[in-house]
């Protein structure tokens, strides 16, 4: 139990500790010791490790300092001295005085606000020329200092709380909250002597300074700053210490306890190894047999006429397409095959009317990339594709399909002989199926294609175009049950049922139950929907 600290993580998990002894007898570098001396080590170094701290963040009282010396706090801020009144003004040096009492001016008729008695002429405009714009700009320079000095004593003030509040336990707090209650006085009284500066801009104001409060806290904190360093440099070779006493577990584990063990290992892979190696190198042979057996198998097919390669195409079409009902054998005279069931026997006499319908396509569409005359194989086509799903079920209509859908990709392609495919059908869902595209948006038509209905008005043909597929609903397919030659007997009363729930509670949105009512005459009675 004294080593647990080395196996974290491996000790329910055999698959990763099998991995991490073959990981660790490979790279493992550390020196083998007495197990003994682990015992030791492992007592001390995993047990709980202390924590990393934080450092406490320093307070930057420079920005603060330095609006102590500010020259707008020396600064008499006075009116004009070419001013008739300025003398007097300056003599009694009561500006400060005389600018308060200005806004008593408009409410008194043109009487003085002090005496009551009439004002000399053209007096308040002495008095405006007097305090002129350099002096609204001082006075505006000093509101705006105050601001300034508001906004950073603020700011500086909220951060030294946050740092008080840190928890760390080698800063000094004791010290560096009577330090803050200093700062805080002087900023007090500091503040105050601005306003009164702005509030009589004549005045020169001296701020206290904050350099030595400045300096003291900035001990504080880096005192406390070098014990969390140090701490955390323990701690960092604490977790090295650990590393390495976890290196030197699984060297003596490797090398005494699992020795054996491991050697046993290592001659089985080998001896495995070897023998993957010797079946891995037959199968490339193999491989390369097969390989070597297939073209031959390819040139001797390929010297047999048209009608031997599309019977191989054919066949592995219903191969991968799991149909089993017949395949085609070519092992007929004069160029031609037949087709044989699963046992083998001839199909030709039980072959139904679908599945005559089927290889007839098969071959038709073979014949696409082929002639029956070596001088037609290049030659460019259009294809017409009248109805190939009559009496086809739905399996073989599935593969027909798939099969026309790989045309539409084969006409898409450039450079190909196919150039244009016309498909025409009276079967509904094989419509539906040819015509689904992932890459439709909606029913609407490709750039490269069109969808038309052929009608019959008259004793005449009408075709008519659609920009979008015009077949679209469900409701379509059950009319189009029943069109089908001869009719489904069995299913068109449950056909016509759904057809009128469709038009009747979908498209008419109208409840036939509620909507029923019975009419009785006589004795019987006959449910009629309104």
């Amino acid at each position: 139990m004294s080593f647990r600290g080395a196996f974290k993580g491996l000790r329910n998990n055999r698959e990763a500790f099998k991995n991490r002894v073959l990981q660790e007898s490979k790279n493992n570098t550390s020196q083998l010791v007495d197990i003994e001396d682990l015992r030791k080590r492992a007592d001390v170094l995993y047990g709980d490790a202390p924590l990393p701290m934080n450092a406490v963040s320093n307070l930057d009282l420079s920005r603060l300092v330095a609006l102590e010396q500010n020259h707008a706090l020396s600064k008499k801020v006075v009116g004009k001295e070419d001013v008739n009144v300025s003398a007097m003004i300056q003599h009694l040096g009561n500006s400060d005085w005389i600018r308060q009492g200005m806004k008593y001016l408009g409410h008194t008729d043109d009487d003085c606000p002090f005496c009551q008695q009439k004002l000399p002429h053209e007096f308040e405009k002495s008095l405006e020329d007097y305090f002129d714009e350099t002096f609204e700009a001082d006075t505006r320079a000093l509101s705006m200092f105050r601001d300034t000095y508001n906004d950073l004593a603020d700011t500086l003030l909220a951060q030294a709380q946050t740092v008080l509040t840190t928890n760390c336990s080698h800063l000094d707090k004791d010290k560096l909250d009577l330090e803050l209650q200093a700062l805080n006085a002087i900023i007090l009284v500091n503040r105050q002597r601005i306003d009164h500066k702005v509030a009589s801009p004549s005045t020169e104001v001296t701020l206290e300074g904050l350099t030595e409060i400045s300096l003291k806290i900035s001990e504080l904190i880096e005192a406390a700053n070098l014990k969390v360093s140090e701490h955390n440099r323990l701690i960092s070779g604490f977790s090295v210490e650990q590393n390495k006493l976890t290196d030197a577990v699984w060297r003596y584990l490797i090398d005494v306890e699992l020795k054996d063990t491991l050697a046993d290992y290592t001659k089985d892979i080998d001896r495995i190894g070897k023998a993957i190696d010797g079946i891995t190198a037959s199968m490339d042979r193999a491989t390369v047999d097969i390989s070597t057996a297939d073209a031959e198998i390819a040139k001797i097919e390929n010297s047999l006429t048209s009608v031997r390669l599309t019977v191989v195409a054919i066949n592995k079409i219903l191969k991968d397409f799991g149909f089993r009902s017949f395949s085609l054998d070519p092992a007929c005279a004069d160029n031609s095959y037949r087709l044989i069931r699963s046992d083998g026997t001839d199909a030709k006499a039980t072959l139904s009317e679908g599945e005559k319908t089927f290889v007839t396509f098969l071959y038709f569409y073979h014949l696409l990339w082929g002639s029956i005359s070596t001088s037609g194989i290049s030659t460019d086509r259009i294809v017409v594709i009248d109805d190939p799903v009559s009496s086809l079920d739905s399996d073989v209509l599935f593969i027909v399909s798939s099969l026309i859908k790989k045309l539409f990709h084969e006409v898409r392609q450039k450079g190909n002989n196919l150039k244009q495919i016309f498909v025409l059908t009276h079967n509904v869902h094989f419509h539906k199926e040819i015509t689904f595209n992932p890459q439709r948006t909606g029913d609407a038509s490709i750039k490269d294609e069109t969808f038309w209905i052929v009608r019959k008005p008259d004793h005449f043909s009408k075709i008519e175009g659609f920009e979008s597929n015009p077949i679209k609903t469900s409701y379509q397919l059950l009319w189009a049950e029943l069109t089908k030659k001869p009719l489904p007997t069995l299913t068109i009363q449950n056909t016509m049922r759904r057809i009128l729930e469709n038009y009747f509670k979908i498209l008419g949105n109208i409840d036939a139950y509620h909507h029923r009512q019975v009419r009785r005459a006589g004795k019987g009675s006959m449910p009629i929907i309104n």
